[in-house]
């Protein structure tokens, strides 16, 4: 069965669409997280930028190997391709030739069969959903600037190769309502199977 996966900033819902996603409808997906915060606490930022790459690209193969034995599809709430994104900010100018060495590497995974772009449409909003979230590095990561970068840096990601990281890209806003977002993403993998895959609400 195919895999699903989520670009976009943090606070843009990607990981709420794809929990709700998987709860919504059991009988057709299997929710899998992407994520290594805890482990690069205290880190270096470019000894944790390459921690995040590992342990996001193991992830993704894990998840892309079941998606191909399981019965359901594979949904993720994160891409490896967040990691460049994120590495452009947090490394300021440093490690350039690594970053694009990174992008490199990630479009030579298989591909995803939908990658979902949840777009920032409001920095503020995003910015109050972050620091709800009460991380260490929150009150960075909820500058404006910040939130903009990334979601520029996202957007460049998709027009440039998308193409290469899955078979079909839907780009969503933050903005719209959690259960849009969910019905919008399950009506897209509905017509990329040809309507022949269908689940119960």
């Amino acid at each position: 069965m195919p895999l699903i996966s989520f670009i976009g900033v943090h606070g843009s819902g990607k990981t709420s669409t794809a929990r709700l996603l998987a709860q919504l409808y059991p009988d057709c997906y299997n929710y899998r997280e992407l994520e290594a915060i805890d482990e690069a606490h205290g880190l270096p930022p470019i000894a944790r930028q390459l921690l995040f790459l590992s342990r996001f690209i193991d992830g993704y193969l894990r998840a892309y190997r079941e998606s191909q034995r399981n019965r359901k599809a594979i949904v993720m709430d994160s891409h490896p391709v967040l990691v460049p994104i994120y590495s452009r900010w947090w490394l300021r100018g440093q490690a350039e030739e690594a970053i694009e060495a990174m992008e490199k590497l990630l479009q030579a995974l298989p591909p995803a069969d939908l990658l979902v772009y949840i777009r920032a449409q409001s920095a503020e909003e995003i910015a109050q959903r972050i620091l709800m979230r009460g991380r260490q590095v929150a009150q960075e990561e909820a500058n404006p600037e910040y939130i903009s970068f990334i979601d520029r840096e996202a957007s460049r990601i998709v027009e440039e190769y998308g193409g290469r990281l899955a078979r079909r890209i839907i780009v969503l806003e933050a903005g719209e309502p959690l259960e849009e977002k969910v019905r919008r993403v399950h009506a897209e993998y509905t017509r990329l199977a040809g309507g022949a895959w269908a689940c119960s609400y």
